[in-house]
């Protein structure tokens, strides 16, 4: 069963919290670290991407591979963000507040 941002809130407002299971709260913080980990390996490989460029002076393919990694890994995680907005696993936190 996986966990709503908004169900974890409450629980923390009401002090519910500590009674979760523990697999219940490592459900929901599974895709924040999965997200959380895409976005550094693509911040990785676009620093790669900035070194060969700049070592190889264009003599090499490794700055191509290091971008087409970045590229893919891009689209993968913006796939993810919407699959998991479709299925209902992960929520807007709502920086602005709701209109009425």
């Amino acid at each position: 069963m996986l966990i709503c941002r908004e169900l974890l809130h409450d629980c923390h407002a009401t002090g519910a919290l500590k009674e979760l299971p523990i697999t219940a709260l490592a459900q929901y913080m599974f895709s924040d670290i999965v997200i959380l980990v895409i976005l550094f390996i693509i911040i990785v490989s676009l620093f790669s991407g900035m070194y060969f460029m700049l070592r190889d002076r264009g003599q090499s393919t490794r700055m191509i591979k290091a971008l087409t990694v970045r590229i893919i890994l891009s689209l993968v995680l913006f796939a993810l963000l919407m699959i998991g907005y479709w299925a209902g696993w992960l929520h807007p936190h709502g920086l602005l507040p709701p209109r009425h």
